[in-house]
């Protein structure tokens, strides 16, 4: 089984319980391992994507492809309207 089928399955379980007991202590232990484990999420990216992520970094600090905000949420406008 894989990260996205796991996940799925989580979901669909945490979807069919309503015993909050039951919610509780499933939250206390997730939260457990989460603040207990050391691993980043960057190192759980594949080679390739760690690249193009640090590749688009890279190139975020060069002015000329920066975009002014107010043009930008000129050009989304349909996207944010509440």
């Amino acid at each position: 089984m894989n990260a996205l089928a796991i996940k799925v399955e989580m979901f669909e379980l945490l979807a069919q319980t309503y015993d909050e007991a039951v919610l509780l202590k499933l939250y206390k232990s997730m939260k457990e391992v989460f603040e207990t484990t050391d691993t980043d999420w960057w190192d759980e990216l594949p080679p390739e994507q760690q690249a193009r992520l640090q590749k688009s970094i890279e190139e975020s600090y060069d002015p000329e492809n920066l975009i002014d905000h107010e043009d930008m949420k000129k050009k989304h406008a349909k996207w944010l309207v509440k």
